[in-house]
């Protein structure tokens, strides 16, 4: 559980909350996701890899429904992680706005999101 941590992209708190406090939320994923951010983060595909393994691996074979709630910049790092380029202003989820995740055989996963349906591998 990442409850009270500081999430799937961060490895070392004082260097990453220093960058958050100089870009902005926004800003740093950008950077984080073109890999110019620097110090105090992992690197982006393999966070992904092991935040879906976290959320997607506790549903049970045959379906099932876990909810995960999660800040606006760590939804807009995974969905621009997978979905291959950084999300534009206008893609930034809102308040308690995010996808529907559903693994797929093949470690393939679905994503929803404002409408549209994607279909991507999923990171190791």
């Amino acid at each position: 559980s990442w409850l009270g941590r500081h999430g799937p992209f961060v490895d070392d708190p004082g260097p990453a909350c220093q960058a958050y406090r100089e870009l902005g939320a926004r800003e740093l994923i950008r950077r984080l996701l073109a890999g110019t951010v620097g110090a105090g983060f992992h690197e982006p595909v393999a966070a992904v890899g092991r935040f879906l393994d976290a959320m997607l691996d506790p549903v049970p074979e045959g379906g099932g429904l876990h909810v995960a709630v999660s800040h606006d910049l760590i939804i807009a790092g995974l969905l621009g992680v997978l979905l291959g380029e950084p999300l534009s202003d206008e893609q930034w989820p809102g308040f308690l706005e995010g996808p529907e995740l559903e693994a797929l055989p093949g470690r393939r996963v679905r994503i929803r999101y404002r409408g549209q349906t994607y279909e991507v591998d999923r990171p190791a």
